[in-house]
């Protein structure tokens, strides 16, 4: 991923790559406290750092704990997804994935 588009969209990234941190030193920041399984959410991230667009998200492990595909596990993956782009301080994608959420609610009944 491109250090510049990090530094971008990403205060955190901005802030690791300059300064004394031995990460803005090198070429290579490490997440340490990511989830090791976080794979979907930062596909996810990196699709919408080069296109500033949401992917489709299918996940086939979200599946097969569901035992379901379609949108649970999109809004699982995207609510991750969320909790990801929070920690690294990433406003932008926060939220246009806020605004997938709104964008899939059905308008169609009123529940008030």
């Amino acid at each position: 991923v491109h250090k510049l588009l990090l530094r971008h969209h990403s205060e955190y990234f901005r802030n690791a790559s300059r300064g004394p941190w031995k990460e803005a030193q090198g070429a290579v920041i490490r997440l340490q406290d990511i989830d090791e399984d976080a794979d979907i959410e930062l596909n996810i991230f990196v699709h919408w750092l080069y296109t500033e667009q949401l992917p489709a998200v299918d996940n086939p492990k979200c599946d097969e704990i569901l035992k379901n595909s379609g949108s649970e596990c999109d809004l699982l993956s995207k609510l991750k997804a969320y909790i990801l782009a929070d920690r690294l301080a990433i406003p932008a994608f926060r939220r246009a994935i806020k605004n997938s959420f709104v964008d899939g609610v059905d308008n169609s009944e009123q529940f008030w």
